[in-house]
């Protein structure tokens, strides 16, 4: 940032407390001598000062570009009328002698290629060349600035409150980012919302106030001009908004949209493109229709120049009037004014208005109408009859229609195009409007943040909520801290690093699924529900589940748990018996995959759906045999924790750095974990490669085979060659019959086939003859990678070569050498 020093005025600190209002600048106490009381007392304007804060304000303006002119407006009414270039505003202050309300535009603009006259209209904007915060010290305390955001220059408007305004090193010549940009600065928090637009009115120092009230005569008074020109990176950047700039100029239609919930609500997705949208998203269809009929003449922050319905009646120059809109009333949003100055027009209110539109074809609208705030909020979802709350919530939340209708019951006085006026219900206009976003389900999208996301032809309300820690600086400190935990939680530094990957990945992109990890610990207390709660505080308890591990496992109708990105269970432990080994196992890696998978998801309420789904899951067990899986299986990631808890002492310690919060009351080490794992370097495919067989995985295996399957494996191991018949193994298994106590099971084939897919890998052979009988013989799993066997027995016909090789293979069985495997192998488990 460089900073600006051409006119030096009272450096401040925007910490510290702000000049008093009674304490007026030098140059604009020539101006303000007289009683607010007096307002007839004749004035001087201080030229020099505001030419040399336009200079200022617009350095970056090209002198040289007719399309680029500054709008200036000097005004006695509330209204601010017309606007008129810098020079045109200078030469009428020099003549002017009565106290009025001044102000500028915060971008340049165009003449109308029609008429040649400057309009304050966003379809004539030029470059954006100053961000201005509005109601600081009053709506926004001074102290909620941060430190490092100090403005350009300062302005008081009235007592107390005060305009921040941000210069742009450059300006930006693009509307679409220009309107992002604001946007994002005014959903920071640091500004009152009103507004909230690209062309936007902001005063000018040497005025008045001129509002009605006390205030109306009070000094508008340059307080400071000595902060830095800003670029809109380090803008974001120090108002800690979790957007890059970069990301605006990628795709700032997008990003409106991802971050609509905060601000505009359902306006991206209406079936209606509004020409003038508030920016908090409610759209007025008067307006809409004043735009259609070419009635705007220029734009402000709340009122609307226009042609007067009644103007061929004025018996003084001029034919406009003012429109306030809704949505932009800082006061009262849900409620449209007009007004026309003229004499003849005196008598002319805001229902006469209304009236007159409805009359000449324009929609049938009413003073009071809170129906477009519904429109802006909420959507209608016609698979269920049930109604959305999009704008101002965490996570989208649904009432039924007839709720919705109970929560808003208020009826609205709307003028007709008979010329009369009727009662209807605000439900029932939202019902009606053009504007209305129809949705048709809900999803569980991680790859997109907006709130309703396209599926195909149809559009779903989107549950996935992206955690907002933003990027950029993180404190070192933290990251120590968490590292000493995770050090001590997972000791095996091989582990530990898998860990971290996984934990990263799913930090930078919530839909990365990887191998489910499975955590075993001999002892309660080592701190894992500690490490799951953490992660759910970074991630946000929308996208978290905690399953019990039999619902997990199938023992229930209702999976919509299945959609949330993380899915957490404790008290691993796989209870079946013999006569459904592997059950647990199959059924769980049906939906732990690695890769996006599209599932069917049957909710509690609800109709049922397929969505993608993007979990992946985080297991915990303090049993060695916590789960029976196969030998060959590549979803399960194994770890080791802390073979003993840590002291009493340890989590103290540790609980204070967790309770510690930042300056709004979020916890300040989720925001500097969030940023170090989303900086962190990882190998994207080692993750999505089949998990590795860590210790604590073969341990397990090993702990948590039944008889069955050391037989089975041992059998195959005996077997000499690489080939091996189902047949030679049932025929083997059989002389243990009473041992393995098999008439106990009831699925014994399917049993021995499922162990057998694990040491083969699934891969059968063609069909061949062996002793009269058509068999499809599997190559053992370490035979597989011997060179050439994939494609002479998998993928191509098997040759009468291969087929005789393969019957030597087969009949080289030794059943005495096979029967001492599996019995020293029965001792070795039994042991």
């Amino acid at each position: 940032m460089e900073s600006k020093t051409s006119m030096t005025k009272t450096k401040i600190d925007t910490k510290a407390k702000i000049i008093k209002a009674d304490e007026p600048s030098k140059s604009t106490s020539n101006i303000f001598a007289m009683a607010e009381d007096n307002p007839d007392t004749r004035v001087t304007y201080d030229l020099a000062e505001l030419k040399d804060f336009m200079d200022m304000v617009f350095a970056g303006a090209d002198p040289s570009d007719e399309h680029e002119n500054t709008l200036c407006w000097a005004t006695d009414r509330n209204i601010p009328g017309f606007p008129c270039g810098e020079d045109d505003l200078l030469k009428r202050l020099a003549r002017a002698t009565k106290p009025m309300a001044l102000y500028f535009g915060t971008s340049t603009c165009r003449a109308d290629p029609e008429s040649q006259r400057l309009y304050n209209r966003k379809n004539l904007f030029t470059r954006l060349h100053v961000v201005v915060l509005d109601d600081i010290g009053t709506k926004v305390p001074v102290e909620k600035i941060p430190k490092n955001l100090q403005p350009t220059y300062i302005i008081e408007s009235s007592q107390g409150n005060y305009q921040y305004g941000y210069v742009l090193e450059k300006p930006i010549d693009i509307l679409e980012h220009a309107q992002a940009l604001v946007q994002l600065v005014y959903e920071s928090g640091y500004s009152d919302t009103g507004g909230m637009m690209p062309t936007k009115l902001v005063r000018l120092p040497g005025g008045v106030n001129n509002k009605p009230g006390p205030k109306q005569y009070f000094p508008v008074k340059l307080i400071a001009t000595d902060g830095p020109t800003w670029t809109p990176e380090k803008l974001l950047e120090c108002m800690e908004i979790e957007v890059a700039w970069s990301e605006v100029v990628e795709d700032a239609e997008g990003l409106t949209r991802r971050r609509a919930a905060r601000s505009v609500g359902t306006s991206p997705w209406s079936p209606i493109v509004a020409e003038a949208p508030a920016m908090g998203g409610i759209v007025d269809p008067i307006l809409e229709w004043l735009y259609e009929e070419k009635k705007v003449r220029s734009e402000s922050d709340e009122w609307v120049e226009i042609e007067c319905p009644w103007s061929v009646n004025h018996t003084t120059p001029g034919d406009t009037a003012g429109y306030m809109p809704l949505g932009r009333s800082k006061e009262n949003g849900d409620r449209r004014a007009f007004k026309c100055f003229h004499g003849h027009c005196d008598s002319m209110n805001t229902s006469d208005f209304l009236h007159h539109v409805a009359t000449n074809g324009g929609p049938e609208s009413g003073v009071f109408d809170p129906a477009a705030k519904l429109v802006a909020g909420w959507a209608y979802d016609s698979s269920g009859d049930i109604v959305w709350q999009i704008q101002g919530v965490t996570q989208p939340r649904s009432i039924t229609m007839n709720a919705f209708k109970n929560t808003f019951p208020r009826k609205v006085r709307v003028f007709t195009r008979d010329g009369k006026a009727k009662s209807v219900a605000e439900t029932q206009l939202w019902l009606t409007s053009p504007g209305r976003v129809v949705v048709q389900g809900q999803t569980f999208n991680p790859r997109d943040t907006a709130k309703i996301v396209t599926d195909g032809q149809d559009l779903r309300i989107n549950m996935f909520h992206q955690p907002e820690w933003g990027e950029g600086a993180y404190d070192e400190a933290d990251v120590k801290m968490f590292m000493a935990f995770i050090t001590y939680l997972v000791p095996i530094d091989a582990e530990r690093e898998y860990f971290l990957d996984w934990l990263s990945a799913k930090m930078q992109d919530l839909s990365f699924r990887g191998a489910a990890i499975l955590m075993i610990a001999k002892q309660q207390g080592t701190g894992r529900t500690t490490l799951a709660d953490m992660i759910e505080t970074i991630i946000g308890i929308e996208n978290v589940e905690n399953v019990p591990f039999n619902r997990l496992t199938g023992d229930g109708v209702f999976n919509d748990w299945m959609e949330k990105p993380l899915v957490v269970t404790n008290e691993t432990k796989d209870t079946s018996d013999t006569k459904s080994y592997f059950k647990v196992y199959e059924s769980l890696k049906d939906y732990i995959d690695p890769r996006p998978k599209r599932e069917r998801i049957n909710p509690k309420y609800g109709q049922h759906r397929f969505s993608m789904v993007y979990s992946s899951y985080l297991m915990f067990s303090n049993h060695d045999n916590a789960l029976a899986v196969a030998g060959g299986d590549r979803r399960f990631y194994v770890m080791q924790n802390a073979i003993t808890p840590a002291s009493p002492a340890y989590f103290t310690d540790l609980n204070k750095w967790l309770e510690v919060k930042d300056a709004i009351g979020r916890p300040k080490w989720a925001k500097s974990i969030w940023r170090w794992l989303r900086e962190r370097d990882i190998d994207l495919e080692a993750l999505l490669a089949p998990a590795p067989s860590t210790e604590a995985k073969k341990a397990m295996i090993a702990a948590s085979k039944n008889p069955l399957t050391v037989a089975v494996e041992a059998i195959i191991d005996a077997t000499p060659g690489d080939f091996i018949l189902i047949s030679d193994v049932r025929h083997a298994v059989n002389h243990f019959a009473v041992r393995l106590n098999l008439h106990n099971i009831s699925n014994l084939d399917m049993q021995i086939k499922a162990v057998m897919r694990y040491k083969t890998e699934g891969s059968s052979c063609g069909t061949i003859k062996i002793d009269g009988k058509n068999v499809r013989p599997k190559i053992k799993m370490l035979s597989l990678a011997k060179p050439g066997y994939v494609a002479r027995f998998l993928i191509e016909d098997i040759s009468k070569i291969d087929k005789a090789f393969i019957r030597e293979q087969v009949s080289m069985l030794d059943s005495e050498k096979i029967k001492d495997a599996v019995s020293n192998a029965l001792d070795l488990a039994d042991a």
